[in-house]
């Protein structure tokens, strides 16, 4: 079972914990709290948990989520993913000091500070989620059992590795899509 510890560095995980002054995410935990899934993901329940947040499901919440002080507000009637991606989302608002803010889903009504912190709680998600290492690893298991030659992708074999990686991460694919792009692990030759 992965570690926080094989997938971001300790300084990070240092940060991460200092939000709430609870060092409880060890580079010796497991990245999932359950041993049952087939494949492993960043337990983003957990992490809040142990870094002293409480998450509270609403589904009459307006946006995806918000964070007032130690309390993280999930919209309930979201799908898993958008789920687990707004509450990574909140945890980067609460990396960067602010203790109260508010997941609109229209971008017009943030002012151009408040889009600068969108855009850096957005990039903290899905670095969160989406490890780099993991989504590497995860794109060679996938071409090895699909039988591929990693040197001569098409446009379907990525996006059926795109699929697979967003299942296996708990994503969407939509997420999981702008993720492989900042990373720019397919490129064309």
């Amino acid at each position: 079972m992965k570690k926080y510890g094989d997938l971001f560095p300790k300084k990070f995980l240092d940060q991460v914990n200092n939000v709430n002054k609870r060092f409880e995410v060890k580079l010796d935990n497991p990245i999932q709290a359950s041993e049952e899934m087939e494949h492993e993901y960043i337990d983003i329940e957990t992490i809040l948990h142990r870094t002293g947040f409480e998450i509270i499901y609403d589904p009459n919440l307006t946006g995806s989520g918000k964070i007032v002080e130690k309390k993280i507000y999930i919209n309930s009637s979201e799908v898993e993913t958008r789920k687990r991606f707004s509450m990574a989302h909140e945890l980067g608002h609460a990396m960067q000091g602010t203790d109260i803010a508010s997941r609109n889903t229209e971008e017009d009504v943030y002012t151009s500070v408040e889009k600068l912190d969108e855009i850096f709680a957005n990039k903290f998600a899905a670095q969160l989620l989406m490890p780099r290492k993991l989504v590497v690893e995860y794109i060679t298991d996938e071409i090895n059992a699909q039988n591929l030659n990693a040197m001569s992708l098409n446009t379907n074999d990525i996006d059926t590795i795109t699929s697979a990686l967003a299942s296996r991460l708990k994503v969407s694919l939509g997420a999981m899509e702008f993720r492989l792009q900042n990373l720019n692990v397919f490129t064309n030759a």
